[in-house]
């Protein structure tokens, strides 16, 4: 289950990061995109990681 959903995140993100590529973003910006969307994945995993062991 986790194998697919690592997946299926890797191509998610590299045809992400091929579509800003191609519309002209340069990779400092991408970048920065990446790290916010990061780091919003991650709390909100975090959140719902303590719900569930709490």
């Amino acid at each position: 289950m986790l194998k697919v959903l690592g997946g299926s995140l890797v191509v998610v993100g590299s045809a992400f990061l091929i579509y800003r590529l191609v519309k002209g973003d340069d990779l400092g910006t991408i970048s920065q995109t990446v790290k916010g969307y990061g780091t919003k994945v991650k709390s909100s995993f975090n959140e719902g990681y303590s719900s569930v062991t709490a």
